[in-house]
């Protein structure tokens, strides 16, 4: 690694897959920034997501993790869904 820790954005890391990816790459030395609903980063929201990225001196990765669940067809779903 360099001498500048390497920063990385992880998204729905409140639990699950993201959950954990946060705790392996904060273990293998990365510096972890997270963006999930549990802590007010509602992604579905444009201007949150801009915070998220805007509140970070550098972003060297970024892990787009963050999901959820519609339960209606795929020629049912719409945006706002």
């Amino acid at each position: 690694m360099s001498e500048t820790a390497r920063t990385v954005l992880v998204t729905g890391a409140s639990r699950g897959i993201g959950a954990a990816t946060a705790v392996r790459l904060r273990r293998d030395g990365w510096t972890v920034a997270t963006a999930e609903r549990s802590t007010g980063v509602d992604l579905r929201e444009p201007l949150a997501a801009a915070a998220a990225v805007d509140a970070l001196d550098r972003i060297d990765a970024l892990v787009c993790n963050a999901g959820t669940i519609v339960r209606k067809s795929l020629f049912d779903t719409t945006f706002d869904d």
